[in-house]
């Protein structure tokens, strides 16, 4: 089974549920992206990210980033799981039964945030 080094257990599952038997070979990695061309992080008032491999990218690039004022948007429970894994504040969260795309629920919080 072809698949990347921060592969999807859930496939992996799936196949022995349904007594496939099959290997696992890594065709490719996920690296965090290269974010030296943003100079101040700290002026964005969202930051969403939608693989744990982006928010590991955001402390890779920006290890002294606080989050202050920034709101973290995650989407995924693996997503939201490593934000706060790695000690910052999870703010928004997709998919969920209101709200199944992160646009949507990106939307309500604005929306929400306006009110106050």
């Amino acid at each position: 089974m072809p698949c990347s080094d921060a592969q999807n257990e859930q496939i992996a599952e799936y196949m022995q549920q349904m007594l496939l038997r099959y290997s696992k070979s890594v065709f490719y990695r996920t690296v965090p992206a290269d974010l030296k061309d943003i100079k101040n992080i700290q002026e964005f008032d969202v930051l969403v990210f939608f693989t744990p491999t982006g928010i590991r990218s955001l402390k890779q690039n920006f290890p002294q980033f606080k989050q202050h004022n920034t709101r973290i948007a995650a989407f995924g429970h693996s997503t939201g799981h490593a934000v706060s894994a790695l000690g910052y504040r999870l703010d928004v969260f997709a998919p969920n039964p209101k709200n199944p795309s992160m646009t949507a629920e990106l939307d309500a919080y604005i929306k929400l945030c306006n009110k106050r």
